[in-house]
């Protein structure tokens, strides 16, 4: 079992912090709106430059996915993208491609349930 596995898909804490933020603004609901957006294309880079194995823009593309997740309270999502990032470091290429599925369902269960909090 990989670490980011026992994680919940997100984080209430950090959840309650944003939504209290928003005061009737719709700054939580465009938050939302615009991570969602932003990761589904990020996981969607990750996965054609997994194909050349091209380290750098991986490298990239997992490390803007690992903040933007954790700052919005995504915890499972942002440390998978962690451990792949760290791959990305080794230059390990088979254990990126290995969880590359990983990454599409855990973005999906994360944009979902994201979503699921308008």
């Amino acid at each position: 079992m990989h670490r980011f596995e026992r994680d919940p898909i997100l984080d209430v804490a950090i959840i309650s912090e944003l939504q209290d933020l928003d005061q009737g603004s719709g700054f939580f609901a465009e938050l939302v709106f615009e991570i969602c957006k932003q990761n589904n294309g990020l996981v969607a880079k990750i996965q054609k430059d997994s194909i050349e194995c091209e380290y750098d823009s991986m490298r990239f593309s997992l490390h803007t996915l690992k903040g933007s997740s954790l700052n919005v309270g995504a915890v499972r999502l942002g440390n998978l993208a962690r451990e792949m990032e760290e791959a990305c470091h080794r230059q390990d290429c088979a254990a990126i491609r290995a969880q590359l599925q990983t990454l599409v369902d855990t973005n999906a269960e994360t944009v979902t349930s994201l979503r699921g909090l308008l």
